[in-house]
């Protein structure tokens, strides 16, 4: 039976107002886009999806977003206001670019009858995408009426929705993705980062992280007992990670890449134990 969660979010049309060539032979959509995400824009063919970061000139995350391509137009999905359609205005320059935030919604489906990788169906748009939980899905948006008459089946629960996320090792903004912890010790190379697309805000700061080899700090998927978020990991006396998600005695945190040998408690003073690293995890 298909179950299915609708998706905090809202979506961003982004597209030429001219059919013309700038720089490096792109579109001004597709030039602009490309200069402020992560991801390979320019790669990216009709009817395809990818997860972008949009970073800070110092690498840390601004936000994340998803990306489709629907014919020329490229729709944004991620949780912002309407001040970002005012701050992309300002932030395109010359370039001949349109913005229009739309009243759609998003539901992650997951064990349904598809076999496609992406389609148009009664009025939404089908996107598989296995990147955003980490497990076999679809992305369904469009319109809200016609996407609340599309979903059957039982709704996933916000918990298990957060269990399957921490599970399958897949950093949230606001969570692991947050100020202090570089988008490279949360293993979002290759998944959000492309390193040959060329520029992009943050890139020098990003490769200045990835070419110094593996980052002394890693994302793991952990058990304890009564596990939270918030607690530190220690080695004896020392602090040596924190917990920055759990649900049900298992959660994600950052720990030193010295310590993930030791004996490591959480302040309660319950075991820690690492059931598997980010950098163990194959991007499918």
């Amino acid at each position: 039976m298909m179950k299915f969660a609708l998706i905090n979010g809202k979506f961003m049309k982004v597209w030429a107002l001219e059919n013309r060539l700038v720089l490096k032979n792109m579109q001004d959509h597709v030039a602009f886009l490309n200069g402020l995400l992560t991801n390979d824009v320019r790669a990216m063919t009709d009817m395809s999806v990818s997860y972008n970061l949009w970073l800070k000139t110092n690498g840390n995350i601004r936000s994340d977003f998803y990306l489709y391509r629907i014919g020329e137009a490229f729709y944004l999905f991620g949780e912002f206001d309407h001040s970002l359609k005012e701050e992309f205005l300002k932030l395109k320059m010359s370039l001949k670019v349109a913005f229009e935030v739309l009243d759609w919604e998003l539901a992650f489906i997951k064990d349904a009858d598809f076999d496609f990788e992406s389609k148009v169906m009664d009025g939404l748009y089908i996107f598989k995408n296995n990147i955003r939980f980490g497990v076999e899905g679809y992305d369904v948006f469009g319109p809200k009426e016609s996407l609340r008459d599309f979903l059957k089946g039982e709704e996933i629960s916000k918990e298990e929705l957060e269990l399957i996320r921490i599970e399958n090792l897949i950093p949230a903004v606001g969570k692991e993705l947050i100020e202090k912890i570089s988008p490279v010790e949360a293993c979002m190379i290759p998944r959000a980062i492309s390193l040959t697309k060329g520029c992009y805000v943050g890139q020098e700061a990003i490769a200045r992280v990835y070419y110094r080899g593996k980052p002394q700090r890693v994302l793991a998927k952990l058990t304890s007992r009564g596990l939270k978020a918030g607690q530190k990991i220690l080695n004896g006396s020392s602090e040596v990670g924190f917990v920055t998600s759990a649900v049900n005695d298992i959660g994600l945190g950052f720990i030193l890449r010295k310590a993930i040998n030791q004996e490591l408690k959480t302040d309660s003073g319950e075991l820690i134990r690492i059931e598997k690293l980010c950098d163990d995890r194959g991007v499918s």
